[in-house]
């Protein structure tokens, strides 16, 4: 009978959380939750359609020339305000700083700022 309550309940493929909910609701058996596990585990239906994570091809890195050669930048908020985050690849450094807003033209003006802080530090004029 167990066998055949596993197979009403996992008509849909729902996966093992929704699974479990809805049997849980009707019946219960000693190490039911591992039954519904391997069931699904073995299920043809779901290997096949399973969504599969997909590898990304490898790409050769560049060797970097200096610093500000390959930079990341990124926006985010924290407690209501809006903060631009940069880190150069080459040293690791990391710079933030708020913002007023995350329109384009504070954003490219905070820039502007740190890469002409950046060579001022660096000498380069």
């Amino acid at each position: 009978m167990r066998a055949e309550m596993l197979q009403r309940a996992y008509e849909g493929h729902l996966g093992v959380v929704k699974t479990l909910s809805r049997v849980r609701e009707v019946i219960w058996w000693p190490r039911m939750s591992n039954a519904i596990r391997q069931m699904i585990r073995h299920c043809k239906t779901c290997m096949e359609f399973r969504p599969q994570q997909r590898k990304e091809p490898s790409q050769p890195s560049q060797l970097l020339q200096g610093p500000w050669d390959k930079v990341a930048i990124d926006l985010f908020e924290l407690e209501k305000v809006q903060y631009l985050l940069s880190v150069d690849y080459c040293l690791g450094i990391a710079n933030i700083c708020s913002l007023s807003s995350s329109k384009a033209e504070i954003v490219i003006s905070a820039l502007k700022d740190i890469f002409v802080s950046w060579h001022q530090a660096c000498g380069d004029k």
